[in-house]
């Protein structure tokens, strides 16, 4: 149901049937969003999110601290910097609070996850209805930000990452597209699929 839901009709990378739009879909994760050049050039990010986790950690000095909680914030912070770069910034708190919320509701025991073919199942604990009230928040935070990259590339500006590079992984799927690389038109729910899942995935 996670899956179905929040990676848009398994959209995304994972949850994707194999077939051309898996494998084409994967070769962009591996050649651009995920190449070295890339993941190198968001060090910066991971340098920055890691000094201030320290940070909060040395300020809570004899007092407990849930670690679990702090590496949730870290890592997620840095999914969000390297994907909504600067012009998004202020959308990376509402997204982890949105992702903190739905990882609290995928959690636990459920009786349609162990009979998926029972339709019905899915319906008598309300969880399918909680999900998509959840998708659609989602929805409204990830689409201001895929409009702004939008808007941005198509004057010309991008939303520089802030670091070494001026893409972040947003502008990547826009010079994809442009370029025609791709032998389909990329949605707002597919980009949204890949981001979601990597988050979900920094988790799970």
């Amino acid at each position: 149901m996670l899956g179905k839901i929040f990676c848009y009709d398994c959209t995304d990378i994972a949850f994707s049937p194999y077939g051309d739009y898996w494998r084409h879909m994967r070769k962009l994760c591996i050649m651009e969003l995920l190449s070295a050049k890339m993941v190198k050039s968001f060090s910066p990010i991971r340098h920055d999110e890691l000094s201030s986790l320290i940070s909060s950690i040395k300020s809570m000095e004899n007092l407990s601290i849930n670690m679990s909680e702090k590496l949730f914030w870290f890592m997620n912070c840095v999914t969000y910097r390297s994907s909504f770069g600067k012009a998004c910034k202020d959308r990376n708190e509402a997204m982890i609070n949105l992702i903190h919320g739905v990882l609290s509701l995928a959690g636990g025991f459920k009786l349609a996850d162990l009979f998926p073919s029972k339709k019905f199942l899915s319906g008598t604990s309300g969880m399918e209805s909680k999900l998509m009230k959840a998708r659609t928040k989602v929805d409204a935070v990830l689409d201001k930000v895929i409009d702004v990259h939008r808007e941005n590339w198509a004057n010309g500006k991008k939303c520089n990452a802030e670091c070494g590079t001026d893409e972040d992984l947003i502008d990547v799927f826009f010079r994809v597209m442009e370029t025609g690389e791709l032998p389909f038109t990329l949605t707002n729910d597919n980009i949204k699929a890949v981001i979601l899942v990597s988050s979900l995935s920094l988790v799970f």
